[in-house]
């Protein structure tokens, strides 16, 4: 059983739903797909209805005022994402690009209203503020209307074509799985998505005329279409230990389902559920890297950027030909030394809990060069070095200055593992 975090509060938005940025019509679409609800949830529902209602209003009255403008504006710049699977360091990464001013990204209020942040955020965001969470309900990060957030959220507002419906649509994997690589949806569909997105960015362009950072891991599933949309586009994707992303996604599956469903969360298959997306996104993001120019794309190790966040930006600048970094270092450097003191959610790890991670993952041990964690296999490595004395000890995998992926575990390693019968399952 996968292991909650040993310190815990009680998740919260302070009442914001992610769905009270629906259009009234998107959410009479959206509740005939019949989400799970709960008496106990009655609120939430009666509260997406009316938010609606009002957000169409407002949606209306910002096309009057800026809909020319949005119409006429032209992107400042290629798009940069930010790809890579949740839990990954996807928001840390996120963030610490948001600190230069030479680009733009939407925030938590664009995200949820962005039907109308136009015409609303200014005076909105200022009523509201102290009404927010300081922190966000699956970990310690700062939460505010201004901190970077993921455009997905505004696609599934906007379009209802996007995998984050499976926030309130637990268990039906048919309602929201053909949005992550968006190849099963039908051209009106398709469309209908690019749409979206173009617009989403205009409007980011009309309040701030500069290139867009957009951090979102279902983008890791549609390099293809974004290439398609943004031939110039350039891309970071960034990975971590298996091990702590999948703790970490479990927990934030369980908060983010909490906190904005309209049923308690069911748990059946979520573990499995886990295992299948990660495994999912890491072969197409193998297949459709390669489409990639060289020169747009570079990866990034997560405790290689948490560890020396300064250096490591500055590489991924120039693999992709970025403005120049010392531009942005003292902000970046202001915002790392903002970020001392944080405090990462802490799992407790229990030997089959890490064997099956291992057994379903192994491929993305070897890929990014992780090592199992498995003690008996750690064991079995040790005696391997011990054993062969020409051969120098490697070096600890924290203490490597480098941000692409790496090479596969050591051969003792590998073989520990397949002794115990830990293949691993490719999907």
């Amino acid at each position: 059983m996968a292991q909650h975090p040993t310190s815990r509060r009680k998740p919260t938005q302070h009442g914001l739903v992610a769905w009270q940025g629906m259009s009234f019509r998107t959410m009479l679409r959206f509740f005939r797909l019949r989400p799970p609800t709960h008496p106990l949830r009655a609120c939430r529902v009666l509260n997406t209805v009316a938010s609606s209602a009002v957000t169409s209003v407002l949606k209306r009255a910002e096309w009057m005022r800026f809909g020319r403008r949005v119409r006429e504006v032209q992107l400042a710049g290629p798009p940069l994402f930010v790809l890579g699977h949740w839990r990954s360091g996807t928001t840390l990464l996120h963030n610490l690009l948001a600190c230069d001013r030479r680009f733009t990204y939407p925030n938590l209020y664009h995200v949820f209203c962005p039907h109308h942040f136009l015409l609303t955020e200014s005076l909105v965001t200022r009523l509201t503020a102290r009404f927010l969470p300081e922190h966000r309900p699956m970990d310690n990060m700062p939460c505010g209307w201004s901190t970077p957030q993921e455009d997905e959220t505004a696609l599934c507002m906007m379009t209802l074509l996007s995998p984050y419906l499976m926030m309130a649509f637990f268990q039906r994997h048919e309602v929201y799985d053909r949005y992550f690589e968006m190849r099963d949806v039908t051209a009106e569909e398709r469309a209908r998505w690019k749409a979206a997105l173009l617009l989403f960015l205009k409007k980011l362009t009309v309040r701030e005329p500069k290139p867009v950072i957009l951090k979102s891991p279902t983008h890791t599933f549609r390099i293809p279409l974004l290439l398609e949309m943004f031939p110039d586009a350039r891309f970071l994707y960034i990975y971590r230990n298996p091990h702590r992303v999948f703790h970490s996604t479990m927990h934030l599956r369980r908060t983010v389902f909490d906190v904005n469903g309209f049923a308690p969360v069911d748990e059946t298959d979520m573990e499995e559920e886990v295992f299948r997306v990660y495994e999912h996104m890491f072969h197409v993001y193998e297949r459709d890297r390669r489409l990639i120019p060289p020169g747009r794309l570079h990866e990034v190790r997560f405790e290689d950027l948490e560890r020396d966040p300064v250096a490591v930006l500055r590489e991924a600048y120039e693999a992709v030909g970025l403005p120049d970094f010392t531009v942005a270092e003292p902000h970046i450097r202001a915002e790392v030394a903002r970020m001392t003191g944080y405090r990462k959610n802490r799992y407790d790890d229990d030997p089959e809990t890490m064997r099956r991670i291992y057994r379903r993952w192994r491929f993305a041990f070897e890929r990014f060069g992780y090592p199992s964690g498995l003690p008996h296999v750690r064991r079995a490595a040790r005696a391997a070095v011990d054993h062969t004395p020409d051969r120098p000890h490697r070096r600890a995998e924290s203490g490597r200055k480098t941000t692409h992926a790496r090479s596969a575990p050591e051969p003792a390693e590998a073989a520990a593992a397949e002794c115990s019968g830990t293949r691993s399952r490719v999907a």
